[in-house]
């Protein structure tokens, strides 16, 4: 639950086919029900959208405010891992584990992911869109497609470096605050380290349950530590620190029609 009072829409600024422009414009007509899904298909992908994450984060706590703090709530975003374990997110509030999902490296199976979850706003590694015949790998898989096509009202693609191709939208972090969860997604360790020490008393002020919580959650990152080699979260740490100016990440994404996002669920 931290990022409900780490995060405010003022962290990011955007552009939008090269004008200023904001995170509401971002995501246009966010309502208290939509939910955020990325898909990713290589290790630490999905910090290649990193702000893009963290601005729906904001929203997701501005369109209901109590959910900071009166009536907490976990921010509905979700992350589907394509064809493997791709790297503990839970950093960035994907929580609780359900909001991983591993599937393979199916588009139907990744499109049945989306429409069991609802999802409304969606982000996909960059690819070439591609058909998919939906209504021959299940029976009513026509109506499964337009669920999906119905539901999702915002679509993207992203490069798991970053910078995507022909790119209309950039984030850049304006406060520190927004290179936090990465760092803790990269240096799991870290968050062992940093968290693994607290008191009783140091969750007195905190949600009721929050001990019990954090526990459960280092568990689950000390699990998961193993997921990526040493080698690979080193050339993810490279990457990302290529992506800074003054420490702080611009990244670009282009929008896409939710159908094309549907022809590049996979690789």
């Amino acid at each position: 639950m931290h990022t409900a009072t780490q995060l405010e829409k003022s962290h990011f600024a955007v552009t939008l086919n090269g004008e200023d422009s904001d995170v509401d414009q971002l995501f246009p007509a966010w309502r208290a029900h939509d939910r955020f899904a990325i898909v990713v298909a290589e290790p630490f992908g999905a910090l290649g959208a990193s702000l893009m994450i963290q601005a729906a984060i904001a929203l997701h706590f501005d369109a209901v405010p109590t959910r900071r703090d009166g009536v907490p709530v976990y921010p509905e975003i979700y992350a589907i891992h394509v064809g493997g374990r791709f790297g503990d997110l839970s950093p960035f509030d994907f929580w609780p584990t359900r909001k991983e999902v591993f599937i393979d490296n199916d588009p139907l199976a990744v499109l049945t992911a989306i429409n069991d979850r609802a999802i409304t706003r969606l982000a996909v590694p960059d690819a070439i869109a591609t058909s998919v015949d939906f209504s021959s790998l299940i029976s009513a898989g026509w109506s499964e497609r337009n669920s999906a096509l119905e539901r999702v009202t915002s679509a993207f693609a992203y490069s798991p470096m970053g910078r995507v191709g022909s790119s209309d939208v950039t984030v850049t972090g304006l406060d520190p605050v927004t290179e936090v969860n990465p760092y803790f997604t990269l240096d799991p360790q870290a968050s062992l380290d940093t968290f693994g020490g607290l008191t009783s008393q140091d969750f007195g002020q905190l949600w009721d349950g929050a001990e019990f919580d954090t526990q459960v959650w280092l568990q689950v990152v000390a699990a998961r530590l193993a997921e990526q080699p040493a080698q690979v979260r080193e050339c993810a740490v490279e990457s990302r620190r290529a992506l800074m100016a003054d420490g702080l990440v611009t990244e670009s994404y282009r929008r896409v029609s939710p159908a094309a996002a549907l022809g590049m669920l996979v690789r």
